[in-house]
């Protein structure tokens, strides 16, 4: 065997073990962020619906009125049986509560994951395809 393919082999393991460390690296990060996304996309959907049982239940008490007497005011969602800790909102924001969308965590979820993995692949392939390319250039002035 040759000195440019021994070489040649050995940037090739380089690549390798560089493109998995880059691949393992970006899959641990990816994860991360996506789960991070979607935890917070999940207490937002958590919130609103706070907000839409105060929007309820004061409805419910006092009609449509109580809402727009002080739009500055505060409440607590928690005298009004819509959250379990002491949380003062606007009113403001309980009148312009929308019902959210089904929470699903597979959508939330799904795109930054899929976006980060993409690059994460990316960016392994452009570290081993680097990696080589020296190879293979110091391989040729060794021949």
């Amino acid at each position: 065997m040759g000195t440019s393919q021994k070489i040649s082999r050995g940037f090739h393991k380089l690549a390798l073990f560089l493109a998995a460390i880059v691949l393992l690296l970006g899959v641990a990060w990816s994860a991360a962020t996506a789960i991070n996304a979607a935890n917070s996309a999940r207490q937002s959907h958590d919130e609103q619906l706070e907000l839409v049982c105060a929007k309820t239940a004061i409805t419910n008490n006092f009609g449509d009125h109580a809402l727009v007497a002080e739009p500055d005011g505060r409440i607590d969602l928690k005298t009004w049986g819509c959250s379990d800790e002491q949380e003062m909102v606007l009113y403001n924001d309980v009148l312009n509560a929308r019902a959210p969308d089904e929470f699903s965590y597979a959508t939330e979820l799904l795109p930054p994951l899929t976006l980060g993995l993409s690059i994460t692949l990316a960016l392994s392939l452009a570290v081993y395809g680097v990696v080589r390319a020296v190879g293979w250039v110091i391989g040729g002035f060794v021949s």
